[in-house]
């Protein structure tokens, strides 16, 4: 009986300690603040060996000025881009855009000049065509993801300036005359970001 009393004495005294809350531990912890960011991309990338411009757009979330959740998009600047087939007819070129989910960590995001990784993970098309040609290809779809690192300069607190460089892995290329590693390759530019970065 003794036995039995201790036991549920001890169960008893052990219950309020088994039940205190601990504090949940997450990702982001304390007050959450929540800024925004769009901005203008212009770059040199390299597809099918060879360089050429691309430009594009970002649109962000800015969780505690350090990370980033967003759309990236990037495409080809004009249409030049030769291909591996040929024509007797007119000049045969390539243009190719990639977009998806981009998430970045920025270090010091207060200090004029800073850094950061992001990496994009998302898909892109491949189109063929001729100029003054009533002649079209099938788009050809791809995946691609993307890993950067870029330094940042903070020019007033709704400006900054942003140089990247990065290399992007795409799988799935199904085009004629090309392989992924036609289309993987190393990208770089600067982008202009507005927003509030607070």
């Amino acid at each position: 009986m003794k036995r039995l009393l201790l036991i549920t004495l001890l169960f008893v005294l052990y219950l309020p300690l088994a039940g205190q809350e601990r504090e949940e531990e997450t990702l982001i912890s304390g007050d959450v603040e929540s800024g925004w960011a769009v901005g203008s991309y212009v770059g040199l990338s390299s597809f099918n060996g060879q360089s050429t411009i691309t430009d594009g757009f970002r649109a962000e979330w800015i969780l505690n000025k350090k990370w980033i959740i967003g759309w990236h998009s990037y495409k080809t600047k004009g249409s030049n881009i030769d291909t591996p087939i040929s024509s007797d007819e007119n000049e045969i070129y390539m243009s190719i855009g990639y977009r998806g989910v981009n998430i970045g960590r920025m270090f010091n995001p207060d200090k004029l000049i800073h850094w950061g990784v992001e990496g994009l993970i998302g898909w892109g098309d491949i189109d063929y065509h001729q100029d003054n040609s009533d002649k079209d290809w099938r788009e050809d779809y791809f995946y691609a993801a993307q890993a950067s690192a870029f330094v940042e300069i903070n020019v007033v607190s709704w400006f900054r300036i942003m140089t990247s460089a990065g290399y992007r892995i795409v799988q799935s290329v199904d085009r004629q005359g090309l392989a992924n590693s036609d289309i993987s390759g190393l990208s770089g530019g600067i982008t202009f970001r507005f927003g509030n970065f607070r």
